[in-house]
């Protein structure tokens, strides 16, 4: 890995997956699940849209016909890893900005404490959503940083294979009823890290095999 400057083939890898990611979660068959009743609200309760399972394979399947056709190679990500990195980072940043001032712009705020940095920290909304059906915490906790993982694992898996000719040795509706879907709001914390610090921080082990020959590793020798 050299370098990690944001470049514009980086952006537009991060992108064009998060766009990608948000239709198949609008549009790809799932199941509606209630969240919890909200205090707030009267007793409301949310609709929550589960569509993981299906864009799960979906993924796996554009990924794979990208990767051999050559349209984009899973490898490309290791290649990429420094510049994603940046870019993973200052969207996290951009993200966390526009949706805080966001909410304090349509008063969609909740339980703020006035000072600034901690409820930028912790978020201003607790259920942001587009279009009805996208929910935003929802989205990044379940689908993003967890992909990404799978992809950078794919990744290493393909450029293990082109170096060496081989290759190192359900449940989401559950998410709902969690502190994370249930209290806390949608800020810095969840947005930043869901953005750039799961996916490309968890990552460490995969990195360390896409750049080291199995005979460095081999525990049974």
């Amino acid at each position: 890995m050299e370098g990690a400057w944001p470049s514009l083939k980086a952006w537009l890898i991060y992108w064009v997956f998060f766009v990608f990611e948000a239709l198949c979660y609008i549009w790809l068959p799932g199941i509606t699940v209630t969240g919890r009743p909200l205090p707030h609200e009267g007793g409301k309760q949310l609709d929550y849209y589960c569509s993981a399972v299906s864009s799960f394979y979906t993924t796996l399947i554009v990924a794979g016909a990208l990767h051999f056709t050559g349209l984009f190679r899973l490898y490309t990500i290791i290649d990429e890893f420094g510049p994603l990195l940046s870019v993973a980072i200052l969207s996290g940043f951009l993200v966390s900005i526009i949706a805080y001032a966001s909410a304090i712009y349509r008063g969609a705020q909740h339980r703020m404490t006035g000072h600034i940095m901690y409820d930028f920290f912790m978020g201003a909304e607790l259920n942001p959503r587009i279009f009805g059906i996208l929910d935003f915490k929802m989205f990044f906790e379940v689908r993003l940083p967890w992909y990404i993982l799978l992809l950078l694992s794919l990744g290493t898996a393909a450029r293990q294979y082109e170096l060496y000719g081989y290759v190192s040795g359900e449940g989401e509706e559950c998410i709902i009823s969690t502190w994370d879907m249930y209290y806390e709001k949608w800020g810095f914390m969840l947005i930043f890290w869901n953005l750039a610090g799961v996916p490309l921080s968890y990552c460490h082990c995969t990195i360390y095999l896409a750049y080291h020959h199995p005979d460095t590793y081999r525990w049974n020798r």
